[in-house]
């Protein structure tokens, strides 16, 4: 289903509307947070830059550079990231409201092409109120608000246009050279953007070749692709292959010419056994990061959360911190996010059947091994050499990753208008209402998070301000 009706191009923009309103209205407090951990010691390491081309071009490998204040991590390879943080410190020097604004905008274009991917896909009220539960989901406020990893949404924004793009290619049998070009594009972003973007880029294409199966190209053209293909032929599938893996192949070349070129060496942490123990401890942490990924999205009323340098978030398990308080709303959540599941787990018992499997288990696949696969990147990268607590705790960011994909990965599993029209059910109505509940707990923690970083910023200038009067006096 594409949005070619204007009554459902008009339902897909007044449910954007309301969601962009909701999370300007969420996040706007955060044009006055200023810049902290990673993002101070970018400022002060390119204090001495000015130029637009030292702070992009020549800055493309920063995290591989012999900096003043420590950022190095070897084994890293994200060009664009730095690139756009570049061209950001150009931009914007100190004006960190515009940094903080970057990030809005760049997580309302995240918003926009997951709700048409969603709504694209089923047209159902759950595109809106699952998107609606990602902008505002308290456990990945964190990527908006820390202009340090704003380019990273970039990765996501360039993964949701080439499944976007992928989902009309596949319904229409047929790939045209704009099409080509512009999922080639889109992977190329990816990859180069985030290191989850090289295992995007080959689980898609896998997915691609199993999902397409392209017509003769002598049959008549679909009206819908006339317009923007009028002087192109259909594309074979082997062309599309190889120009899709093409990123990935030029990236693997570019990231081992620098790697080599700047004579680096693996640190400590980042050269891998994979011995048996070594692949047991990486599937047990990939394990719990998803469950801690999944608690933390599904019961926020149920995690402790301390702002500091870094956004730290305990759940009420973590040997770290204590339990919050179990208080009558902190029930109200709890109990509307345990009764979500279980109608999840109904609807999908009662409602699943053959046909329906048959037709999305290649995109379940991609999605399942993609956000699995980002789990198993976590941890070996991470959570096995610096520890499973204080890794999650400290990067609270890592749930924006996880829960945009396992948003896609639950849409596509459960058939929402099959349940709508079998029956309004009390499972229908009930889930709707309990996903509800979930969405305003979590807009109140994150607001609550966000207007409490921006008041301790005001609080630290005011008392800053007092200081520098009774030294004046003095």
């Amino acid at each position: 289903m594409t949005l070619n009706d204007q009554n459902d191009k008009k339902d897909f923009f007044r449910y954007y509307l309301l969601i962009a309103v909701i999370t300007v209205i969420v996040f706007h407090p955060s044009l006055s947070h200023m810049p902290r951990s990673d993002h101070f010691i970018y400022l002060a390491n390119t204090a001495t830059q000015k130029d637009f081309f030292s702070l992009t071009f020549k800055n493309y490998s920063l995290n591989r550079m012999d900096l003043p204040y420590g950022m190095k991590d070897a084994i890293l390879f994200r060009p664009l990231t730095y690139i756009f943080l570049g061209m950001e410190r150009w931009l914007f020097d100190l004006d960190f409201a515009s940094w903080q604004l970057t990030g809005i905008f760049l997580h309302l274009a995240v918003l926009y092409f997951l709700l048409k991917y969603l709504y694209e896909t089923q047209k159902s009220f759950w595109a809106f109120l699952l998107t609606l539960f990602f902008a505002v989901l308290f456990a990945g406020s964190e990527m908006v608000v820390w202009s340090h990893i704003n380019g990273y949404m970039i990765f996501i924004i360039s993964a949701l246009i080439a499944l976007n793009q992928s989902q009309k290619v596949i319904k229409e049998k047929r790939i045209y050279r704009g099409n080509l070009i512009g999922i080639t594009l889109a992977l190329g972003f990816a990859v180069f953007t985030h290191e989850l973007g090289v295992i995007f880029c080959l689980l898609f294409t896998i997915f691609f070749s199993l999902s397409f199966k392209s017509h003769n190209i002598n049959e008549q053209r679909p009206s819908s692709l006339k317009a923007l293909n009028k002087h192109s032929a259909p594309l074979s599938k082997k062309t599309a292959i190889f120009s899709f893996l093409f990123p990935f192949l030029l990236y693997c070349l570019l990231s081992s010419l620098d790697f080599h070129y700047r004579h680096l060496k693996l640190s400590p942490e980042n050269n891998f056994p994979f011995s048996f123990k070594f692949m047991m401890t990486t599937m047990q942490n990939a394990a719990s990061a998803i469950l801690w990924w999944l608690h933390s999205g599904l019961f926020p009323s149920r995690v402790l959360f301390l702002i500091g340098q870094r956004t730290f978030m305990y759940p009420f398990y973590s040997s770290l911190s204590g339990s919050p308080p179990l208080t009558l709303l902190a029930i109200i959540q709890t109990s509307a996010s345990i009764g979500l599941i279980g109608s999840f787990i109904i609807i999908i018992a009662v409602h699943m059947n053959k046909a329906f499997i048959n037709e999305k288990w290649k995109i379940l696949s991609f999605l399942f091994c993609l956000f699995s696969s980002y789990a198993l990147l976590t941890a070996i990268g991470r959570l096995n050499a610096r520890g499973l607590d204080k890794t999650l705790i400290g990067n609270t960011y890592y749930h924006y990753f996880f829960w945009i994909f396992f948003i896609l990965f639950i849409y596509n599993l459960i058939p929402f208008n099959s349940v709508k029209k079998i029956s309004r059910s009390f499972f229908w109505t009930t889930s709707t209402t309990f996903l509800i509940v979930l969405i305003a707990f979590n807009y109140y923690f994150t607001s609550a998070l966000i207007y409490n970083r921006a008041f301790k910023v005001h609080a630290y200038y005011t008392l800053d301000q007092k200081i520098q009067t009774l030294i004046k006096q003095e």
